[in-house]
């Protein structure tokens, strides 16, 4: 791949801003930039950002579902609260006649 003089200075500034927040040497990140692409099957780095897009919004989808399912589980239980309370009140409700009827 061929690169301008402009473009490898920007290349190379990108390198050396990665390296320094790693602490680590340009030629590491080089390197650690060859093994992952090696590993992901990507061919450069806009691919490799699309991948691990596409892995996040899987993670997301998948989060999503879970988060659905529990909301979904969570209204059951609301639902089986709600009528358990509705027993309750009116099985007070009928002790309290009870009562009444006996002289109380």
């Amino acid at each position: 791949m061929k690169f301008t003089p402009r473009q490898k200075d920007i290349l190379r500034e990108i390198m050396s801003a990665i390296a320094q927040r790693l602490g680590i040497t340009e030629g590491t990140v080089k390197m650690m930039l060859h093994l992952i692409y090696e590993k992901t099957g990507a061919r450069n780095r806009t691919q490799l950002a699309m991948m691990n897009s596409q892995r996040n919004e899987n993670v997301i989808g998948r989060l999503h579902a879970a988060l659905c399912d529990a909301n979904a589980g969570n209204v059951a239980l609301l639902d089986r609260i709600n009528k358990l309370n509705d027993e309750n009140f009116a099985l007070a409700e009928h002790k309290d006649k009870d009562k009444e009827q006996a002289g109380g």
